[in-house]
C-alpha cells in the first residue's frame, strides 16, 4: 500500500518529481567531492614533503643560524628521521611600471639549495640560482660560529619599567672525584657613568664541606658584547673552538684563594636553542643551554691544596632578562 501510494505520488506530478531527484543526487554528488577534498587536503597537512607539514612548524628569526637548532635535540634518535628545513622565506609585493601604468606582482625569496631539497618545482631545475655567501652562512655554520651565536650576550632592551633589574650570565657547574663546582659569570644593569656590574662566584662542594669565592668587576657595553669571552678583575673565559677555557683568581672567606683553569667541552649535538619569553611593557627574559654534558678538565689550587677535574664531567647553561621579582 505504502510503495502504491509513493508511485502515484512521484507520478502525479511528474516534473516535480524529476526536479527533486536531481536536487536529492546534485547534493549527494557535491557532498562525496567535499569529503574528497578533505580527505586530500588532511593527507597533504600530515606529509613532511611539503613546506609547513608535519607536527610542529617551527619558525626562526633569519639571524639564527639553522644549525643552531638542526644539531640540537632534534636529532635525536626519535626526531632525526622526521625533521626537515625549510629556509627563511620572504613575500612582498612588487609593482612592475611601464607606459601604461602600474601591475602589482607577488615576488618570494628563500634560499636555493634548501628550496630545491624541499622538492619546490619552480627552483628545482633552475641551475642558475645558487646559494650566496650569507645563505651557506645560514644553513652550514660552523659548530664553533653557532656557539658563539647561541652564547652572545644581549643589548638590554630599551624598559625603562625594568630598566634597572636586567642581569645575564653564564653559568658552569661540573664533578670529578674531588669535589663538585657552581660558577657564575655576571653582568648587571647598566649604571649610571654607562658602565656594567659584574662579577664571579664560584661554589666548591666537597662532601660535608662547601666554600665560596667571589670577585667584583666593572665592564664597559663593549667589553660585555664580546661574550661568551669574558674577562671580570683577574677571571677570564675564553672558547677554544668548541671548548670553554676558565682561567679563575677568586678571594674566599678568612682570605683563602681559589687559582686555576677549567676546560669544559662542547658538543654540536648536545645543546638546547635559545627560548626567549616577552611580557608587558617590554619586560622579556630567556635561557639557553650550549653544553647540555662535556667532558670537563682541569684544577684548582685552593690555599695550597689540588682539586682536579680531569676526566670530570661539565654542564653550562646562560639566562637574560629582566628579574625584578621573579623567583624559583
Amino acid at each position: 500500500m505504502i510503495g502504491r501510494l509513493a508511485l502515484r505520488s512521484l507520478t502525479a506530478h511528474p516534473v516535480r518529481s524529476a526536479v527533486l531527484a536531481a536536487g536529492f543526487g546534485v547534493g549527494v554528488a557535491v557532498m562525496a567531492i567535499l569529503l574528497g577534498v578533505a580527505d586530500v587536503v588532511l593527507t597533504q597537512a600530515r606529509s613532511s614533503d611539503l613546506v609547513g607539514g608535519g607536527d610542529v612548524v617551527i619558525n626562526l628569526d633569519p639571524s639564527v643560524p639553522a644549525r643552531m637548532v638542526m644539531s640540537g635535540t632534534l636529532q635525536s634518535n626519535q626526531l632525526c628521521h622526521r625533521v626537515r628545513a625549510a629556509g627563511p622565506s620572504h613575500t612582498a609585493s612588487l609593482y612592475l611600471l611601464d607606459e601604461g601604468g602600474a601591475v602589482r606582482v607577488d615576488a618570494h625569496g628563500g634560499i636555493p639549495s634548501v628550496e630545491k631539497a624541499m622538492g619546490d618545482p619552480e627552483v628545482a631545475f633552475n641551475a642558475d640560482w645558487r646559494d650566496t655567501p650569507d645563505d651557506v652562512a645560514w644553513t652550514q655554520a660552523t659548530p664553533e660560529l653557532v656557539l658563539r651565536q647561541l652564547d652572545r650576550f644581549h643589548p638590554v632592551p630599551d624598559a625603562p619599567r625594568w630598566q634597572d633589574s636586567w642581569a645575564e650570565w653564564l653559568y658552569f657547574n661540573g664533578r670529578a672525584r674531588d669535589a663538585r663546582f657552581y660558577l657564575t659569570f655576571l653582568v648587571g644593569p647598566t649604571q649610571s657613568d654607562g658602565s656594567r656590574s659584574a662579577g664571579v662566584r664560584l661554589q666548591l662542594d666537597r662532601g660535608s664541606h662547601v666554600e665560596n669565592f667571589s670577585a667584583p668587576g666593572r665592564l664597559s657595553q663593549s667589553d660585555v658584547l664580546r661574550a661568551p669571552e669574558l674577562t671580570i678583575g683577574d677571571n677570564r673565559i675564553r672558547l677554544d673552538g668548541l671548548e670553554y677555557v676558565i682561567d679563575l683568581d677568586l678571594r674566599g672567606e678568612g682570605g683563602r684563594i681559589a687559582r686555576g683553569r677549567l676546560r669544559i667541552e662542547a658538543s654540536p649535538g648536545r645543546l638546547v636553542p635559545p627560548i626567549e619569553i616577552g611580557g608587558a611593557h617590554g619586560w622579556k627574559t630567556g635561557y639557553v643551554v650550549p653544553v647540555m654534558s662535556g667532558q670537563l678538565n682541569g684544577a684548582l689550587d685552593v690555599a695550597g691544596e689540588r682539586l682536579s677535574f680531569d676526566g670530570g664531567a661539565g654542564y653550562h647553561d646562560h639566562n637574560w632578562g629582566f628579574w625584578r621579582g621573579v623567583s624559583w
